[in-house]
């Protein structure tokens, strides 16, 4: 009695009905002897349908079953994966077995479904990729809080210093657009502290700020006796004093034109003469220059060469202002509080009530007009609240710039009463929450007189109120 024979008159089908994998068993053709009900789940064909076909048949296929032919090439158990149309993976193992004369007679192939596996080794690889990313931007902010003293938190300035940190290896010169204020030398120093030129000088100097007959002694440096006051050893330039870091030249659209000239051979040449001198001399210098003008304002007054322009701008980056990223206003102003108060001695906190008219001030002059602020608001401020006269006395004189820089126009006051002026509209929810909660515990109180009835009229446990008072975000 042949294998095939015994598996038909041992009842085979309702053993294989008990088992939950799914089982086939074929023929050394390719037809299918037996199958059990395991191959039934998500199958829309009834299984005894399949008895007798050729397992090429079998519906809903999308990868090729291993055939007949291969397994008796390798004469040995084969493993494959098979998917079908309805979303299924199956994994299938298939067993030759041979009569004793060593012939194929059937393969009997178990099948395990592996769907769920697959699903969740996506998953996995989606959130192994969520991880990678987020441990890179763990890495940079910690590159970025470890090695500069920027302070942000705005989606804007961590775009700006990722840009910086790209650059901060590459010899090419950096060009850093924005507005007065906005940090352009933090950044040029950012690149400095962090690059590869990290031990060696940082030069800077302020185009504006030098007359011009000084600036290409100042730049380029002289010889002895080349001018009256000259000192008699001769002096070294910035350009030298700079060889292998970094020089900052700021404000560099007030560069005069005769100085825009030299600048440009020297990024050409990597060469310079100093003042009365007629020897060249080499330095290895990166240039990172900085201006408040915009590109038509520096380009199209005639008073810029474009070749300059085009030789400084290699890696251009833009620092947004202030008012462009507000979300950096507190974590700033929470840093100069605590500097100025070091500082005078104090300790002074900015009510929530101003805490929001400072975060929809516009800032024109920037970082620069917010530490000014801070430090006029820390030093004027006594222990009892500031109040709202005072305030905007503190303010006036920045009110006044803001109308020379504006065209007269002032700061928007909103219609709602004095008391309760939120700009609920431009402000994060957080913010706006934290802003009306501590408002609603100063008015119950004033109302009740009690700390202990306000907290029973507003429905909160009074160590709520005590919890605030301690940390001095409210003033009863």
């Amino acid at each position: 009695m042949s294998i095939i024979e015994e598996l038909f008159s041992n009842n085979m089908q309702t053993l294989l009905d008990c088992i939950d994998d799914r089982v086939v068993i074929i023929d050394k053709s390719g037809t299918i002897l037996l199958m059990n009900k395991a191959n039934q789940s998500g199958a829309s064909f009834d299984i005894q349908t399949m008895i007798g076909k050729k397992i090429h048949e079998f519906p809903g296929l999308t990868t090729k079953q291993a055939s007949v032919s291969d397994i008796l090439k390798i004469r040995n158990t084969m493993t494959r994966n098979i998917s079908y149309k309805n979303g299924k993976s199956i994994t299938w193992t298939s067993v030759p077995f041979f009569n004793n004369e060593g012939e194929l007679e059937m393969l009997i192939s178990t099948g395990r479904d592996i769907t769920q596996f697959i699903e969740l080794a996506s998953e996995l690889r989606e959130k192994e990729q969520l991880i990678d990313k987020y441990s890179n931007q763990l890495k940079e902010l910690k590159f970025f809080s470890d090695y500069t003293d920027i302070i942000y938190s705005s989606t804007q300035m961590h775009n700006v210093l990722n840009k910086a940190a790209k650059i901060k290896d590459v010899d090419s010169p950096v060009l850093i657009w924005g507005e007065t204020g906005v940090g352009k030398e933090m950044i040029a120093k950012m690149i400095h502290k962090t690059g590869n030129r990290k031990d060696m000088p940082f030069m800077a100097i302020n185009s504006a700020a030098i007359p011009d007959e000084l600036l290409e002694s100042e730049l380029f440096g002289y010889e002895h006796g080349s001018f009256s006051g000259a000192k008699r050893s001769g002096k070294k330039g910035l350009i030298e004093e700079a060889h292998e870091g970094i020089l900052f030249l700021d404000e560099i659209g007030e560069l005069p034109m005769k100085m825009q000239s030299k600048l440009l051979r020297f990024l050409q040449e990597r060469k310079f003469i100093r003042i009365g001198g007629n020897k060249e001399i080499k330095a290895n210098v990166r240039i990172i220059c900085a201006t408040n003008l915009t590109q038509g304002e520096l380009m199209n007054n005639g008073n810029f060469r474009r070749d300059l322009f085009y030789r400084i701008s290699v890696f251009p980056i833009i620092v947004p202002a202030l008012r462009e990223r507000k979300d950096d206003i507190f974590p700033l102003m929470d840093h100069f509080i605590y500097y100025f108060n070091k500082k005078y001695k104090k300790d002074v906190h900015i009510s929530s009530k101003f805490m929001v008219r400072l975060y929809n001030h516009d800032w024109p002059g920037n970082i620069r007009e917010l530490r000014n602020f801070v430090e006029r608001y820390v030093a004027l401020t006594g222990p009892e609240e500031i109040s709202e006269e005072d305030f905007n006395n503190m303010l006036f004189s920045q009110r006044e710039q803001n109308k020379e820089t504006s065209g007269g126009k002032e700061e928007k006051e909103d219609n709602l009463p004095s008391h309760w002026k939120f700009a609920f509209d431009s402000m994060p929810l957080k913010i706006a929450q934290h802003t009306l909660e501590e408002e609603m515990i100063k008015r119950a109180y004033e109302q009740t007189g009690s700390i202990a009835k306000a907290a029973a009229r507003l429905g909160i446990d009074r160590s709520t109120i005590h919890r605030k008072l301690k940390k001095k975000t409210i003033n009863l």
